[in-house]
């Protein structure tokens, strides 16, 4: 079986790159792997997220990644601004994972396809609420995982 991890994602709203430095200094991490919404191809953002924080990954916390982003999509507050991302390279377990969770009933924000970051992702909740992001990664674009 192809190798395959749950990692943490926060959101933000605005602050994200304040939140980085911060959790890099707690757990004396190398400088964070980062991207900002205006240097996303071919997607339109508000003048006011261009600046922001798309995603950015702290690598190495512990053998961990944290992972993070300013979410132009919802109304982060303290308590909802966590979620999970599965990811791994072998996309018959990406399929099976996310079928399950939507034959589980969950929630689909995002469906599973395509992107420029990933081969495939999507974005559901589950059941108790919990939101996961379901990635298959290539080794040519995991540097941002």
């Amino acid at each position: 079986m192809a190798r395959a991890r749950i990692d943490p994602y926060l959101f933000f709203n605005g602050n994200c790159e304040e939140a980085m430095a911060y959790y890099a200094g707690i757990f004396g991490a190398e400088k964070p792997w980062m991207m900002r919404f205006r240097e996303v191809e071919g997607e339109t953002f508000g003048e006011d997220m261009l600046d922001k924080v798309m995603h950015a990954n702290i690598v190495g916390v512990d053998g961990a990644n944290l992972m993070m982003s300013d979410d132009p999509m919802r109304n982060v507050v303290k308590g909802n601004n966590v979620g999970l991302t599965y990811s791994t390279e072998d996309e018959a377990r990406v399929r099976e994972v996310w079928d399950r969770f939507v034959a589980a009933g969950a929630a689909v924000t995002m469906p599973l396809g395509k992107t420029f970051f990933a081969e495939l992702f999507g974005i559901l909740t589950d059941a108790f609420g919990v939101d996961w992001m379901i990635m298959q990664y290539t080794e040519e674009n995991a540097s941002g995982r």
